[in-house]
């Protein structure tokens, strides 16, 4: 706006009619004086127009942000709510935790019996091992490195329990069946009997490491009452791991040499081991679903 002073204004009174009221005619004009201050810039200037633009924008997006910012922590919070185990109408289980705990269920009992190929290996393997000349050995030799199995094996159940309650059970499954695949490679690969010794041994310790892992993780999964049924599957492993151990070792012996008798279990050990590691999960509060059991249902049962 501009500021302006009028000088020098003498009114003069001009003659009215009857009923008029009296005009004032300035004598002199107006003279308008531009003031000393600087003329204030309109609210349309650009600084001001650009301001007024982001106070605008900021004002119209606030709600959008507010928006936006609600739809994510509600997204949050459904993300971080468990899965729902049980149907709210009939009770039962839903089917995506069905569908889960089934491929659970196929891990414990392919990983068991594939313990069971590491296990029989050399049972399998053993007469292409006497075989072979450039091993030297003869049926007591094999009869020494089989003593060791079980004796190992008996100490290793007090072991693997004490460990179960510390590792995690799938980590236990999973690392274990790794580490005995790694001992048939290297036995296929030694020649000395006191070597064959010690790797078999070692074999017979980590073989331990299979049965509690899988009671732990089947009795997370599965509820008191269902648990035997899907226990007695279970057992199923053994039978696998029995049947398939003489086809794989012993074809494999015979075809290739001994040596494949006791590689292909460990390589196929290795493979399912590292893939129970990546997939399979304890229980199924690791996986996003509610527990089967409450402790305080299952403890009312004793008070």
């Amino acid at each position: 706006m501009i500021v302006a002073q009028i000088s020098d204004i003498r009114p003069k009174r001009t003659g009215t009619k009857f009923g008029q009221a009296p005009v004032l005619r300035l004598r002199t004009p107006l003279i308008v004086k531009a003031a000393d201050k600087p003329a204030r810039p309109s609210l349309i200037n650009p600084p001001y127009r650009s301001k007024f633009r982001l106070r605008t924008r900021l004002r119209a997006s606030c709600p959008r942000v507010i928006l936006s910012m609600q739809r994510r922590q509600v997204l949050a919070d459904a993300a971080s709510l468990p899965m729902q185990t049980f149907e709210t109408e009939s009770g039962g289980y839903t089917k995506s935790f069905l569908l889960v705990r089934m491929t659970v269920f196929l891990s414990i009992l392919l990983g068991y019996a594939c313990y069971y190929l590491t296990r029989n290996s050399l049972t399998f393997t053993a007469p292409a091992m006497v075989a072979s000349p450039a091993l030297g050995l003869d049926i007591t030799s094999i009869g020494v490195i089989t003593s060791i199995f079980p004796l190992c094996y008996g100490c290793s159940k007090f072991v693997s329990g004490v460990v179960g309650d510390v590792l995690s059970p799938s980590i236990m499954l999973g690392g274990g069946l790794m580490a005995t695949g790694l001992v048939n490679v290297a036995f296929g690969a030694s020649s000395t009997l006191p070597v064959f010794c010690f790797l078999w041994a070692g074999n017979g310790i980590l073989q331990g490491f299979g049965a509690p892992s899988c009671a732990k993780i089947l009795t997370s999964w599965f509820a008191a009452k269902e648990r035997g049924t899907y226990w007695g599957m279970w057992n199923i492993a053994h039978n696998l791991g029995g049947f398939a151990a003489p086809i794989l070792a012993g074809t494999a012996a015979r075809t290739l040499g001994w040596n494949w008798g006791l590689w292909a279990p460990g390589i196929i050990a290795l493979s399912v081991g590292l893939l129970i590691i990546l997939t399979l999960k304890d229980s199924p509060e690791a996986r996003g679903f509610s527990p089967v059991e409450h402790l305080e249902g299952i403890a009312s049962l004793f008070s």
